[in-house]
């Protein structure tokens, strides 16, 4: 009897969404030296990433917090409604209670802090694919 072939599992797709051309691209190749990921399109405006994202169906967006057009909240808010598969990751330099507290509320499964090593990014991608939260090193919601 032979051995089953090995299966290899589809990558993690991705989204960027952030303004910065500079943190897209460095994102983009921290996903690809640490792990199985496929970034399929990077956005830079938060009026046109909902749309892109919908297009995509991808597994993960990373969505930074400030973004022209509309703010990451409001992105959050839109995919949440329009794909409810897609889990969204904060990676954001603000990590106030009150920003934390208003990506939750908008229903993200993670919120890091662009500080993070990099292996920290992939770790984090990969356990809100699999339906983890995660918050990063320094980021924690308001006291209740």
């Amino acid at each position: 009897m032979s051995a089953a072939p090995d299966v290899v599992s589809r990558p993690i797709t991705v989204v960027l969404v952030d303004d910065h051309a500079v943190t897209r691209e460095g994102t983009r190749r921290i996903l690809e030296e640490h792990g199985h990921f496929a970034v399929v399109a990077e956005v830079d405006r938060g009026d046109t990433a909902v749309a892109a994202i919908a297009a995509e169906q991808p597994d993960v967006v990373l969505l930074d917090l400030f973004l022209p057009g509309a703010s990451g909240v409001e992105v959050a808010r839109e995919l949440r409604r329009r794909c409810p598969s897609t889990s969204v990751l904060v990676l954001s330099a603000f990590a106030d209670p009150e920003y934390v507290d208003a990506m939750l509320d908008a229903g993200v499964a993670g919120y890091l802090p662009k500080t993070a090593r990099p292996e920290q990014l992939a770790d984090a991608v990969r356990a809100v694919a699999s339906g983890s939260t995660v918050l990063g090193a320094g980021v924690a919601p308001s006291a209740p």
